[in-house]
C-alpha cells in the first residue's frame, strides 16, 4: 500500500527530470515534508464529540467514550473536578472520566492532576486505581484548558458495604487488599495520608482499589496536619500533634479506622476539629502514658495534652464485641472474631512506636488465608516519588507546560 511519503520521491524524480538545481530540490523537499508534519497531528487526532450533562456541564471526549452520566457531587472531591461515568467501546468496559478545567491556574488542583500521572507510572498493582487514558480536546499547548483523566470505574466504595453481607473470608480479603495496595504505594515512596471509606472503591465481586491521590507525600516531607487539609476522622493522632515517626503507620491507623467503622456501622472517632478529634480518640482508647507525652515535639501541644482529663478508655473486647463480627469460619481457625480483633488492636494503637507496620499486618494470622509473598515484594525503589513531584512553587505557565507534556507522553 502506498503511503503519503511515496509522493516525495516521485516528486523528486520529476524534478530531477526537469534538471532543477540540487539546492532548489532540497528546499522544495523541506517545504513538502514540513507541510506534511504540520497537518499530520490534525489528521491523526481521534474524533471527539461533545456531550451536555446535567448542571450545564459539557464533556468533549473521544467517540470511544459513550453513555456519559454525571455522578453525584460526593464523588467530585477535588477543586474544579467533575466526574462522569462512561463506557469505553474499544475495551468494552465501564470507566470513570474526570474533567479538570484549567488545572494549571490553581497549585493544589495542578498538583492533584500531576500526581495522578506520576503515581500511575510508579505503581502498577491490582489494588491501586489505574490511569487508563488522559487527553485534552485542545490542539496545542497554547490552547490547552481542559484535561480529562480516565480511570477504572468501581461499583461503589467501602462505606456502602453492609456488614451483614460479610463473612470472615470476605472481611479478611477486604483488609488484605487495602493493605496490599497501601504497601505498594509505600514501596514507591508514596504515603496516602487521606484514606477513608469513600476513597476505597469496591466491585460486586469484592475486589477493591485505592482511589484518589490528592494528598500523598514523600518520606522527606512533613506530615504535620493542617486545618482543613484532610478528613479528620481517619487521621492518626501522631499526625495531628506533629510527632515524627515511620510515615507508613499513618495509613495503618486509617485502615484500622475504616475497618472498625465497617464493623460497627458508625465512625469510630467523629471529631469536629483537631482538638476534639484527639479527645474522641483518648475517650475511646484511653489517654496515653506520660512517656508518650514526653515525645510530643511541640511544647504547647504537651501543655494541652497534660491538661486534658484522664480517660481510662475501653478494651478492644468492649469496642469490638463478638457480635459485630461475622460467625466463625469452621474451615479456618484463624477466621474468627478473636483473631480479627487482635489485628484491629494492633492497628489502632495511639503510640506509633507500638503500632503494627503494613508488612507485619499483611502477615497477621487473620489474613494468612490470602497471604502471597508476591504481594509484599517490593515494587519501585522507595523514594521514587521524590520531593520534586510535590513542588508547588510553579507558575501557571510552568504547570501548564508540565501537565500538557504528561498528556502528550501518554499513560503507562
Amino acid at each position: 500500500m502506498a503511503s503519503c511519503f511515496d509522493a516525495i520521491p516521485r516528486y523528486r524524480h520529476s524534478l530531477n527530470t526537469c534538471c532543477i538545481a540540487p539546492q532548489r530540490l532540497i528546499f522544495t523537499r523541506i517545504i513538502v515534508v514540513s507541510i506534511f508534519l504540520i497537518f499530520l497531528p490534525v489528521v491523526a487526532a481521534e474524533p471527539m464529540h461533545t456531550v451536555n450533562l446535567r448542571g450545564g456541564i459539557s464533556f468533549t471526549v473521544p467517540l470511544r467514550y459513550g453513555n456519559l452520566r454525571r455522578l453525584g457531587f460526593e464523588s467530585e472531591t477535588y477543586l474544579g473536578a467533575i466526574t462522569c461515568a462512561a463506557s469505553d467501546s474499544q475495551t468494552n468496559t465501564n470507566v470513570l472520566l474526570t474533567k479538570h478545567r484549567k488545572p494549571f491556574e490553581n497549585s493544589f488542583q495542578a498538583l492533584t492532576v500531576y500526581r495522578e500521572f506520576v503515581i500511575s507510572r510508579l505503581v502498577n498493582h491490582k489494588n491501586v486505581i489505574r490511569l487508563l487514558d488522559a487527553f485534552t480536546p485542545q490542539a496545542s499547548e497554547q490552547e490547552f484548558e481542559d484535561v480529562y483523566l480516565v480511570t477504572d470505574r468501581m461499583s461503589g466504595h467501602l462505606g456502602n458495604v453492609p456488614v451483614e453481607y460479610l463473612d470472615h473470608r470476605t472481611l479478611s480479603s477486604l483488609i488484605y487488599q487495602v493493605l496490599s495496595g497501601v504497601y505498594q504505594l509505600h514501596a514507591a515512596g508514596v504515603y496516602h495520608r487521606d484514606l477513608r471509606p469513600s476513597f476505597i472503591g469496591i466491585n460486586t465481586d469484592f475486589s477493591l482499589k485505592i482511589l484518589n491521590f490528592g494528598l500523598p507525600r514523600t518520606s522527606v516531607e512533613g506530615f504535620v496536619s493542617r486545618p482543613g487539609e484532610f478528613y479528620l476522622h481517619y487521621r492518626a493522632p501522631d499526625a495531628i500533634i506533629g510527632m515524627t515517626f515511620e510515615p507508613g503507620k499513618l495509613d495503618v491507623w486509617s485502615v484500622g479506622c475504616i475497618i472498625g467503622e465497617l464493623l460497627r456501622s458508625i465512625v469510630l472517632f467523629p471529631g469536629t476539629d483537631h482538638i476534639d478529634q484527639l479527645v474522641k480518640i483518648f475517650e475511646l482508647l484511653g489517654t496515653p502514658e506520660s512517656e508518650y507525652m514526653s515525645r510530643v515535639p511541640s511544647a504547647n501541644a504537651r501543655v494541652f495534652l497534660d491538661n486534658l482529663p484522664r480517660y481510662e478508655g475501653n478494651s478492644f473486647d468492649e469496642i469490638f464485641p463478638d457480635d459485630v463480627f461475622p460467625p466463625t469460619d469452621p474451615g479456618n481457625v484463624n477466621l474468627r472474631a478473636t483473631t480479627a480483633r487482635d489485628l484491629l488492636a494492633k492497628m489502632l494503637v495511639i503510640d506509633p512506636a507500638r503500632r503494627i507496620t503494613v508488612e507485619d499486618a499483611l502477615r497477621h494470622p487473620y489474613l494468612s488465608v490470602w497471604y502471597d509473598e508476591a504481594d509484599v515484594s517490593r515494587g519501585p525503589a522507595a523514594g521514587s516519588y521524590g520531593p520534586e513531584v510535590v513542588e508547588v512553587n510553579r507558575s501557571p505557565a510552568q504547570w501548564k507546560a508540565l501537565i500538557y507534556e504528561e498528556i502528550e507522553r501518554g499513560t503507562p
